[in-house]
């Protein structure tokens, strides 16, 4: 999984640079019930949908998708929110915490099914226990940056004490990994 995942959206010289945080994650989460929704608005082009994953996660609260889209009345609306489904998705993808590099491994694996707010709040628990972070920088952090951290610490452990069992990844919700299996194909 990539460090450090922002996602730039740019149009016509305009841009929003957009962070996947895990305060970012569970608060739409929360909001949206699970990511089905989220997934579904991005594909449908849902304005609404769309608009609130910029407003969780824009680097400037003050990027707004609105002032965004209005910037050239020149281009049709349609045209300006096609160019948002690629970025938004790999954001929703980021913000679940799934690694687009591997995903053809986790969708063919056996691997145990969490649910997305039971996935991030066992982040949050890894990053401010395991990790020792401060809360603020576990909710400022990415789900990608917790889980690097995460396999360094164990790395490091592994290397004083010796090592032990693998444990397989897991991913979240069956809806979701039913999903990527027939995007991928």
């Amino acid at each position: 999984m990539a460090l450090a995942d922002e996602i730039t959206i740019t149009f016509d010289g305009e841009r929003i640079t957009l962070r996947p945080t895990l305060r970012a994650a569970m608060r739409l989460e929360r909001r949206f019930d699970g990511f089905d929704d989220l997934i579904r608005g991005v594909v449908d082009q849902n304005i609404s949908v769309m608009s609130a994953l910029v407003e969780e996660t824009a680097e400037y609260p003050r990027n707004n998708l609105g002032d965004f889209l209005a910037y050239d009345c020149r281009k049709p609306m349609a045209y300006k929110v096609a160019g948002l489904v690629e970025p938004l998705m790999a954001l929703v993808m980021s913000l679940a915490g799934v690694d687009l590099d591997n995903l053809e491994d986790v969708i063919d694996s056996e691997v145990e099914k969490t649910p997305f707010a039971e996935h991030h709040t066992r982040l949050f628990k890894v990053a401010t226990g395991w990790l020792g972070w401060a809360p603020e920088d576990a909710w400022n952090a990415t789900p990608g940056e917790i889980k690097a951290a995460y396999e360094g610490r164990l790395d490091m452990l592994k290397a004083i004490f010796g090592g032990g069992e693998e444990k397989s990844p897991a991913i979240t919700e069956d809806a979701f990994a039913a999903f990527m299996r027939a995007r991928a194909k």
